[in-house]
């Protein structure tokens, strides 16, 4: 068995019948999670503070595996869950109906039946999973087109969830965001071969001094690692360059030692304001109420009834303030 996506095609369907009726050792569908997810739709949902959450809601949007992280029009267009998605991507309305289907004909394991071997299994969990079922399963790893390695090089570092020393890895990412040589021959190569330090123009206010700048030599295909100064880490660390203003450490330390941070970091769905909090919780009740709806939903009649329901949710005109509100919001902090 492989883990799958939130859809399932219909000739796995058919298998998965084929087990339901002749292998009752065997459930058809498990999920360690009790359903199985919507892998291929992001959901525009909060948490209870505001924070943008992938809970279920009714701004949603599916995607292609094949899209690609920071292309335009490559990544998910957010819209109304009843809405198809671009690019000829099947809709979130129509995932949801496939689930419900699945579940209506008995292809979910229940709590009794989770020791049993499965046919098809849908399993969160990290590295280990490999090991934990090589031995009887072929195991799929599923990813979510997020960051390519180009990304990963020339923009960040960060900790997958698959890593099994983290506090290991903590340590290095440490060691790289904090030491100066490092942080410097990330972004800028070599001394001597891919830079060389050079005066500038400009004089030290305190010591009259001239300041030092680095001057790039050549781009050797070689070199791979040409990062974004301020991704690496400490920005104070890293080495102005001819095109730089000189100054750009002093005035980053100044900075530092003048200004305070929220706690939040800045990652939230919306600048705090009466009006987009008052939206974001009428879109978390109406979200809430249709997933309860879904939920409820014991056949295909009343999976059909729930979004007609839904459908009269998005004519309110509270919902259309709302909605107008927070993909306004949104758009504006992936821009």
């Amino acid at each position: 068995a492989s883990q799958m996506t939130g859809l399932l095609s219909d000739e796995c369907a058919d298998f998965l019948k084929l087990v339901n009726d002749h292998y009752t050792d065997y459930v058809p569908l498990y999920s360690s999670e009790g359903v199985l997810a919507y892998e291929t739709v992001k959901f525009l949902g909060v948490d209870e503070f505001g924070f943008d959450s992938d809970d279920f809601s009714l701004i949603a949007g599916s995607y292609d595996r094949s899209w690609k992280y920071g292309v335009e029009n490559q990544y998910p267009i957010m819209g109304k869950i009843t809405n198809d998605a671009a690019n000829g991507a099947i809709s979130v309305k129509d995932q949801i109906t496939t689930l419900k289907n699945y579940e209506f004909n008995g292809y979910y394991a229940t709590a009794e039946e989770s020791d049993k071997p499965f046919a098809v299994g849908y399993v969160k969990g990290d590295i280990t999973l490999p090991e934990q079922y090589e031995d009887e399963y072929e195991v799929v790893v599923l990813e979510k087109p997020t960051l390519e390695t180009e990304d990963i090089y020339e923009n960040a570092f960060a900790i997958a969830k698959y890593t099994k020393q983290i506090n290991k890895t903590a340590l290095v990412l440490s060691e790289v965001y904090t030491n100066e040589t490092i942080i410097n021959l990330l972004a800028h190569g070599v001394e001597g071969v891919n830079y060389e330090w050079t005066d500038s123009e400009m004089r030290n206010e305190t010591t009259y001094e001239y300041y030092q700048v680095i001057e790039k030599i050549e781009d050797d295909p070689r070199y791979v690692y040409k990062m974004d100064p301020s991704k690496i880490g400490n920005t104070a660390r890293v080495y102005p360059t001819v095109n730089d203003d000189p100054r750009r450490i002093d005035n980053i330390l100044e900075q530092n030692y003048q200004s305070s941070v929220a706690l939040n970091f800045g990652f939230m769905l919306y600048d705090l304001n009466s009006s987009d909090g008052e939206s974001i919780q009428k879109i978390a009740e109406y979200s809430a109420q249709a997933e309860k709806l879904l939920r409820e939903a014991k056949d295909a009649a009343a999976v059909y009834a729930a979004f007609v329901e839904i459908d009269k949710m998005y004519e309110r005109p509270e919902f259309v303030r709302s909605f107008n509100t927070i993909v306004s919001a949104y758009e504006k902090k992936v821009k």
